[in-house]
This record gives C-alpha cells, sequence and structure tokens, in this order.
C-alpha cells in the first residue's frame, strides 16, 4: 500500500512517469504484486504525460493479471483520451476536436469483456470529458452513437449533453433534449432542470424557463439556489426587472437563500429596467446578509447609475470599490466613460479614459475615435451615446 500511496503522490505531483515505473519495479522486485490502485495510479501517471500507448498496454497487463478495472479505471483511461486527443488535433491544426467513430471504438475495446458493465459509464465519462472542451455538437453525436450501440443513457448523460446546450446559448436543443429524455422514460431530475432553465435564460426565453420552473416544481423537484438564480437571469435578459425581483424576494419561499451572485444579476435586472434606486438598495441589502460584492456586482451598479444619467453615483462606485479592496478593471472604466459620455460630460470621459491607461488596461483605440466624435457633437449641441461595449457576463 505503501509503495502505491507514494506512487500516486508522485503522478499527481508531477513527478513524471518514469519515476513512477521506477517505484513500480523496485516493488515488484520486494516480491510484492501490484493492485488494481497500483495499476490505476500508473496509467493515470502515463494519462498526464500524454503516453497514450504505454496507458493502455497498462491496461492489457491489468487484465492479463485478472484484476477487473473499475469505474475510476475508465474514467483515468478515457479522461486521457480526450485530453490527448484534443491536444493533437490542435496541434494539428485541425478543425475536428474529437474523431467520434475513433471514441466510441475506443470505450468498445476497453469495456469488451468483464467490462462491459462498465459501459454506460464509460460513455458517460467521454461526454463529460467533451463538456469541458464546450464541443456540444460532438457530445451530442456521441449520445446518438451510444443510443445507436444498444446502451441506454442515464440522467447524467443528459444533464451533461444539456448544460452545454447551455452555456453555448442553444435554447431550442436543450428544449428537445428534455423532450427525447422522457420519451425514453427517463426521470429528469433537479440538474436536468437548473440546465434547462439555464439555457432558457441565455436564449433570452424567460417565458420559457418560467413553465419550466412550473414543470420541476410539479415533478416535486425542490428548485436550488442555481435553479432561481438562473431564472432571474431569464428575467433580466427579457427586461423583466419586476419578474426578477419577485423571485429574488421569493427565494425564501423554497428554503432557498440567495447568494452573491442572485443580488447581482437581480441589480442587472435593475439597471436595464433604469431602476438605480432598487439596484442601489440591492447592494445594500447584500452587505447586511454579509455577502462580498465582487468587481461585476460594482461595475452592474455603476452600469444603472450610468443607464439614468447619474454620473456622480457612478464615479462614487469607482472609489467605494476602492475603499472596499476591490480591484477595478476594464469594464469599471468603460462604463464609467460610457455614462459620462451619455451625460454628455466628455473632458470627464476623457480624464477617466487616461486614468484607465495609467491603471494598466488598454482600451480599445476606437475609444479615442468615438471620444473625438463625441466632443465634436458636443460642441454642435448634439447627444452622443457610446454603446457599453464591454459590458459584464452574468
Amino acid at each position: 500500500i505503501s509503495f502505491t500511496i507514494t506512487m500516486d503522490a508522485v503522478a499527481k505531483g508531477g513527478g513524471g512517469w518514469q519515476k513512477v515505473e521506477e517505484l513500480l519495479k523496485e516493488m515488484t522486485q520486494r516480491g510484492l504484486q501490484p493492485d488494481l490502485a497500483t495499476y490505476n495510479t500508473l496509467m493515470d501517471a502515463y494519462g498526464r504525460a500524454d503516453k497514450v500507448d504505454e496507458m493502455y498496454e497498462a491496461f492489457e497487463a491489468l487484465e492479463r493479471r485478472g484484476i477487473l478495472p473499475n469505474k475510476s479505471t475508465f474514467a483515468i483511461l478515457v479522461d486521457a483520451f480526450v485530453k490527448y486527443s484534443v491536444k493533437k488535433t490542435q496541434e494539428d491544426q485541425s478543425d475536428q476536436i474529437l474523431d467520434t467513430d475513433l471514441a466510441v471504438q475506443f470505450v468498445k475495446d476497453l469495456t469488451k469483456g468483464e467490462g462491459g458493465k462498465h459501459l454506460p459509464f464509460a460513455y458517460n465519462r467521454l461526454l463529460q470529458a467533451l463538456a469541458r472542451s464546450g464541443q456540444w455538437e460532438h457530445a451530442e453525436k456521441l449520445l446518438a452513437r451510444m443510443v445507436a450501440a444498444g446502451v441506454r443513457p442515464t440522467a447524467v448523460s443528459f444533464n451533461t449533453l444539456l448544460g452545454l446546450y447551455g452555456k453555448a446559448g442553444q435554447w431550442e436543443r436543450a428544449a428537445e433534449g428534455l423532450e427525447y429524455m422522457t420519451e425514453l422514460d427517463l426521470l429528469p431530475d433537479e440538474v436536468t432542470f437548473n440546465c434547462v432553465i439555464d439555457a432558457m435564460a441565455k436564449g433570452g426565453q424567460w417565458e420559457r424557463a418560467e413553465g419550466y420552473l412550473r414543470q420541476m416544481i410539479e415533478a416535486d423537484l425542490q428548485p436550488t439556489v442555481v435553479t432561481l438564480t438562473s431564472l432571474i437571469d431569464a428575467f433580466s435578459k427579457g427586461g423583466q426587472w419586476k419578474r426578477a425581483e419577485e423571485t429574488l424576494n421569493k427565494m425564501g419561499e423554497f428554503g432557498v437563500i440567495p447568494n452573491a451572485i442572485s443580488f447581482t444579476i437581480t441589480m442587472d435586472a435593475m439597471a436595464k429596467g433604469l431602476q438605480w434606486e432598487k439596484a442601489e438598495l440591492l447592494l445594500e441589502e447584500m452587505l447586511q446578509r454579509g455577502l462580498q460584492p465582487n468587481a461585476i456586482t460594482y461595475n452592474t451598479l455603476m452600469n444603472a447609475y450610468g443607464r439614468c444619467g447619474k454620473v456622480d453615483k457612478a464615479r462614487g462606485v469607482l472609489a467605494r470599490m476602492r475603499d472596499s479592496g476591490v480591484k477595478p478593471n476594464s469594464v469599471t472604466y468603460t462604463s464609467l466613460i460610457d455614462a459620462c459620455v451619455k451625460d454628455g460630460q466628455i473632458q470627464l470621459a476623457g480624464s477617466t479614459l487616461r486614468e484607465m491607461v495609467s491603471a494598466g488596461f488598454k482600451p480599445d483605440p476606437s475609444w479615442y475615435t468615438l471620444l473625438f466624435d463625441a466632443g465634436i457633437r458636443a460642441r454642435q449641441g448634439k447627444n452622443t451615446t457610446i454603446g457599453n461595449k464591454n459590458g459584464d457576463r452574468m
């Protein structure tokens, strides 16, 4: 056991596969036989070094010894395979991040014989590995191949794909995915609905997001802070500030405590609804609850002030950030510049731009041209608006 623990520490600590091999050799010289944990550690070391052939040879050696692999074995093998494949395609400058046929064959080869019972897990692990690469198209193809091979997907399979759809803003596919899931008589869980509601939010489909929350409750599933915050995000993107506010206030009815993200996204809804006073109150409530605002929170409040022509208050946010130990970022300065220009305070916008440069941030070159044009238009008595080009991502 001590040898295996040392090998694991070396593998995870970046000590190199050669050192792990040396420890294995010393282990066998002392008459100690490697077990499953030993082989898993060896394969992990090979996988971390992109030694795919050596990793597979270790797996075959495990099988020859009659040692049955477990889920950890397949997790190590699949993760290393995807990592290596992604790296290889990047080196080859290929548009195809992963050969689905090759991936399926790899999984089949691994799970032949006694390993067949782990086939659904291996497919799910492959889906999850693809998810880390953000490749929803490949994950979609893989799920289809999984079904075609007679392997029944699980809720984990669909949740992984639905989560990818959400991140990619593919809300229609997320809706279809949930429908397909129910056709296969798979029961959606809390994670399923969270993924679908998030997809609706990113697609600006607040009414659909609201409908999925009702479905979730009807299925006796408990909404979480993730669920309700995603719903608030949907309302924010749909210009529904009253619904966003109502959802935040009703979180307690579900036994859910809002977090800093919940408040920040609700503030964003207030900013878009020109409700700067409400955004201001939300920040105070955050602080009263002991929640720590970050740069995104303060930038959101600044945006709320800027949209309503409250330049002095917007500048006050910058000072408040510094007093609170929160570092302003490039979005902070561009939001403030935007507020100044919208209010016709071109000189103040220029000085803020210089301050931004002094702080080590590089503004988009177009800002200089836009400020110059704004100055000319201001002198001509015209109102100019510069859109916030670097709005915070929620």
